[in-house]
């Protein structure tokens, strides 16, 4: 089993919620074609490997070197996988055979040709042990690692910062059936086991490490603190010895943590979940050089809420990722999506394998200073892989100008950490949609587009200006005249204020007329009433104080024989 699943299980037990489920309301998505092209909105970029296959770890080297481990199921056994993307595709790269089966659960790199990936495996005999793989530029090798837990030894995370300075932890399981924490060092030629604190009487278990120095590195995860309670669990490398240090416990019985990121010695975020007594809640903490503080972030309501893993290419420019579920619906797994700004975490919307996937997790997220970032997680249907390229809001003007986003995504910018001013970008419809107000370089943010149309965005820095195009979706692209074809120009029905017009333009030809003007819903049935050809919509966003709206939006066309 996936060492993160383990520690899940571990806590959703002690929380007796049943594991998870979803919202009807997610966004779904077919992979879009892999290449070089990306939106500033999350995409699903490609369900890789087919049924059997999970990626649980990423790590971004350079925007046209990043990888992603995990394993895949053959039906007989699982095998350990290694995918790489080079800028334009992602191809499985060649890993040898641990024993019976085999887990990778992270990767991370000091160079292009320096990359370390860990996991476990299981042997003929039945027992579970660690495994670490190298890549040097041209194949993955088998790098023996101790395994010192009597029962079981696991491990699920693994930093890089030197050739002879990288850390892997996890866990053990003692001849007592007892979980210990576990933490591997590598220095140049062997791995060896070094002594981590377990300051809980029952299970200890660390999920994540991450570092900013050779002695600035950091360990997270959960302690079993008696009565079925958890604790969260924080640890600090030195450069001399393993210390535990103090970390938030926002709920009463249950608490955890499975992510870690650490940017500098001021610098660090924890993300998780604890329960409230209802649900599970998204759980975010930051390091600010002297403690570690709760961070208030959002969650879906009437929903169990998890963060698996948070990376950010700067400060203002932070990624969490996970899944929520419905706590009384259909309890489907679904993907949940975090952005940090500078100033506040948002939910921003990600895509679900499919509409009917029984779960789709987000397991690792990895970003680059450039804005751009990777997810990576699992579905019935394979392993999800998910992309987006922010706007960067450069000291020249925005890049791209133009942009496409799907109603209910949002689009993100960025000021990269390498201009010299700061930037704001704002809406310049006149319907004053939004403000980013003032970001300095390496802060970014993030807007929700809930309706079609085509809206001019301005940066009231230096008066550049730039475009989201957000298109009318309808649904099947081709029919006959019986058909009923299902327009959607909103992803939610009008806020107070605001209207919707639609417009359509038969197959007659001449300019769009009126179809549904000042509408209030998202979307309205259509049934062919010109006979056969090519009919097409638009949309735009209207408000009704003063009548600002958008421009409209590119034209949806159906075909009709």
């Amino acid at each position: 089993m996936k060492v993160r699943r383990l520690v899940r299980a571990a806590i959703d037990a002690q929380q007796r919620v049943a594991l998870p489920a979803c919202l009807a309301c997610a966004i779904a998505a077919a992979p879009a074609a892999a290449g070089p092209w990306c939106q500033p909105t999350w995409t699903l970029e490609d369900l890789h490997g087919g049924a059997g296959a999970s990626l649980y770890g990423s790590f971004a080297v350079d925007r046209d070197d990043v990888w992603a481990v995990g394993s895949r199921y053959d039906g007989a056994s699982d095998a350990a996988i290694a995918v790489h993307w080079d800028g334009s595709t992602w191809r499985d790269t060649a890993m040898p055979r641990f024993g019976r089966a085999a887990y990778l659960t992270s990767v991370a790199a000091v160079a292009a040709g320096d990359v370390w990936t860990v996991g476990s495996r299981y042997d003929d005999a039945g027992m579970t042990g660690t495994l670490a793989a190298h890549w040097d530029g041209i194949r993955w090798s088998a790098v023996a690692t101790p395994s010192p837990g009597a029962i079981a030894s696991y491990l699920a995370s693994v930093t890089a910062l030197a050739a002879d300075d990288v850390w892997a932890v996890g866990y053990q399981v003692t001849s007592a059936a007892r979980y210990e924490t576990l933490a591997l060092h590598w220095d140049g030629s062997s791995w060896r086991v070094v002594p981590t604190p377990n300051p809980g009487a029952g299970d200890n278990l660390i999920d994540a490490v991450a570092a900013s120095a050779h002695d600035d590195v950091w360990s997270a995860g959960f302690f079993d603190s008696g009565g079925g309670a958890t604790q969260t669990l924080v640890m600090r490398w030195d450069g001399s010895a393993w210390n535990e240090v103090a970390s938030p416990n926002p709920g009463l019985a249950a608490n955890a943590l499975y992510g870690v990121h650490v940017r500098a010695r001021d610098d660090a975020w924890v993300v998780g979940t604890w329960h409230d007594g209802h649900d599970n809640v998204s759980l975010t903490a930051r390091w600010d050089g002297a403690e570690w503080s709760v961070v208030p972030s959002p969650n879906i309501a009437q929903s169990g809420n998890v963060l698996n893993d948070v990376h950010g290419a700067s400060r203002g420019d932070v990624w969490a990722v996970g899944y929520y579920y419905n706590t009384v619906g259909d309890r489907v797994q679904e993907t949940l999506t975090l952005h940090w700004d500078g100033d506040a975490w948002s939910l921003v919307p990600s895509p679900n394998a499919s509409h009917d996937s029984a779960f789709s997790y987000l397991e690792g997220v990895a970003s680059s200073p450039n804005g751009e970032a990777w997810a990576v997680g699992l579905s019935p249907a394979g392993a999800i892989v998910e992309r987006l390229c922010a706007i960067e809001i450069l000291d020249a003007g925005f890049a791209p100008a133009t942009a496409t986003v799907a109603h209910g995504s949002a689009a993100t910018w960025l000021v990269p950490a390498s201009d010299e001013l700061g930037h704001a970008v704002a809406d310049a419809t006149g319907m004053t949609l939004f403000d980013s107000g003032i970001r300095a370089p390496g802060e970014s943010f993030s807007y929700r587009f809930i309706a079609a149309g085509r809206y001019a965005v301005r940066d009231s820095v230096d008066a550049s200006s730039g475009s989201i195009r957000v298109p009318v979706r309808v649904v099947p692209a081709a029919g006959g005249v019986q058909t009923g074809f299902v327009v959607e120009w909103a992803a939610e029905p009008a806020p107070a204020g605001f209207v919707y017009d639609v417009q359509l333009r038969r197959p007659a030809g001449g300019p769009f007329t009126a179809w549904h003007m000042g509408a209030t819903g998202p979307g309205a049935r259509f049934v062919p009433d010109a006979g056969t050809g090519a009919y097409a919509f638009r949309s735009r966003l209207r408000r009704l104080d003063g009548g600002a709206r958008s421009a409209w939006s590119a034209p949806a066309q159906i075909d009709v024989s």
